[in-house]
Order: structure tokens, then sequence, then C-alpha cells
């Protein structure tokens, strides 16, 4: 019984790593978008709606995305283009922002417009 459970909970893991690398290499196939995809990984309940709040776990990971003036308009479009294959909820994306006090330059947002971010 303690097996199968770890044996789902690994599997649960890789395939959470597994759409991680799906959905960055369609969205932008750069270092910093996969790795920014990653970092956003451990938000993913809070961002859907499975968890009513998010975890330290969330804020600490979702902190640590670069934010480089280089890569500022791609690494929008790569979030935005995960936000959506991932079915985050807009208000909730919004408010990751504000609630793990995060200074990237742009919301992660399906709706956002990447262009205005140009640096």
């Amino acid at each position: 019984m303690k097996s199968d459970r770890k044996l789902v909970c690994c599997g649960i893991i890789g395939f959470l790593a597994l759409a991680a690398l799906t959905v960055a290499s369609h969205a932008v196939t750069t270092p910093p978008c996969t790795k920014a995809i990653g970092k956003l990984m451990p938000c993913k309940d809070y961002l859907v709606g499975k968890a009513n709040g998010v975890t330290v776990s969330c804020c600490s990971s979702a902190r640590s995305i670069p934010a480089d003036s280089g890569v500022i308009q791609n690494l929008c479009a790569c979030l935005k283009k995960a936000a959506k294959d991932m079915h985050i909820i807009p208000e909730r994306a919004k408010a990751l922002t504000g609630l793990c006090k995060l200074s990237t330059p742009f919301p992660v947002d399906p709706r956002v417009a990447c262009t205005y971010y140009v640096r």
C-alpha cells in the first residue's frame, strides 16, 4: 500500500515535470522560459483552483523567476502561453503577484499584452 502511494506520487511528479517541459517547448524554447515554468509548478494547484491559498514553497519559487531586461518580452510570452495551456484562472494569476510579492514587471496572465513590456 505504501509503495503504491509512492509510485503514484512519483508518477504525478514526473507528469508535472513533463507537462512543464512540453508547455515550454510549445511556448518559447529558451532556458529562461523553461526555468520560469518550472518555478511556477509549486503554484499550480492555487493557479488552477485546486488550492485555496499559496504556499511558502510557491512564493519562494515564484520570486526566483529571473526578470532580466533582455528577456522580459520573451518571458512574458512564455508565461502567457503556459497560463493558457495549463488553464490557469486569470484572477488567481493576477493575485499571485501581490500574494507572493513578485517583482516581475508583468502578471502571469493569459490575457496580458506582452508587447507592452518591451525594454
